[in-house]
């Protein structure tokens, strides 16, 4: 391409060959050349490398590490690369539905946005139910986006502001950070940028026909040392290291600094106690993660 992208749509694959050809082949069908797609593959088994070196496409451009990053490594690896003017991370098991891209291709360019999530947020407080939502940068962005617990596919920067970032790799490499490294991003960002929300329906985060059929990879690498995301060990865990992050590397005024952890403490609550009882009872959950369904009471 003979000048930068808007978008790089940007995928974290590792032994889904065939969902992940079939999602970078989905997208590939927008004509627009404003955005280019990004894979990278945490040095598949399977036949990953061989499927995706296949897409003939000049908008296409796949990675493959060296060794085995584990998720989060791979998540960063993806992001890293990214070469469009925004970036937009999603998984390889999700899917994205190709007619909401040109509308977000249209709001990029208006080049107003400097981070935010595309989708469902995990994050129930200070909602302005619009279909675009605007937080101000400080007060409004932290207590909005800092620590929210969010799932990668959606997570939207701006590459600039994204390679300006320091020390962000450590949030996706040390366990010090819990399970959600974007959320950290998220944290150091909100206290200078304005973030933003938007309810596109693009991203199927959770496709519940193939659930079941795509085992998780997230704790292949890790899985001696942590707990699974819906846990109430997980999110107590979460609070943990958010608080401790939050006290000792964030510098906010400690009445904004009770408010965010407020917020953060409630979220988690309800995610470690209703939603948990939920995600408990889902058998395809079960059979996702690969967990002994003595986990969910089946039907």
């Amino acid at each position: 391409m003979t000048s930068e992208p808007v978008l790089s749509i940007c995928i974290s694959t590792y032994n889904r060959g065939e969902k992940v050809e079939a999602l970078v082949r989905n997208i590939l069908n927008i004509s627009s050349q404003e955005m280019t797609v990004v894979a990278v593959d945490d040095h598949s088994s399977d036949d990953t490398a061989e499927r995706l070196s296949d897409i003939q496409d000049t908008r296409f451009y796949f990675y493959r590490n060296a060794t085995n990053q584990g998720a989060r490594g791979n998540w960063f690896e993806t992001i890293n690369h990214g070469c469009g003017q925004y970036i937009l991370h999603v998984l390889d098991r999700d899917w994205i539905y190709g007619e909401y891209i040109l509308a977000l291709l249209e709001v990029l360019n208006k080049g107003k946005i400097s981070f935010g999530y595309i989708g469902r947020m995990f994050n129930l407080v200070n909602s302005k139910k619009g279909v675009i939502e605007e937080y101000r940068a400080g007060q409004e962005a932290l207590e909005k986006f800092a620590f929210t617990l969010i799932h990668p596919s959606g997570f939207l920067v701006k590459k600039d502001i994204w390679d300006k970032l320091e020390d962000k790799k450590k949030f996706f490499c040390g366990e010090s950070y819990g399970i959600y490294p974007h959320s950290y991003v998220f944290a150091c960002l909100a206290k200078e940028y304005n973030g933003v929300l938007i309810n596109y329906p693009m991203i199927e985060v959770i496709n519940r026909a193939t659930y079941a059929r795509y085992k998780s990879k997230f704790y292949e690498k890790d899985k001696s040392s942590l707990p699974y995301w819906w846990t109430p060990e997980a999110h107590k865990w979460e609070l943990e290291n958010l608080t401790l992050y939050a006290y000792h590397h964030m510098d906010l005024r400690a009445s904004l600094l009770r408010k965010v952890l407020q917020y953060r403490f409630h979220e988690n609550l309800y995610a470690a106690t209703i939603a948990y009882r939920d995600i408990a009872k889902d058998v395809r959950n079960a059979r996702h993660y690969g967990v002994r369904t003595f986990y969910v009471k089946e039907d």
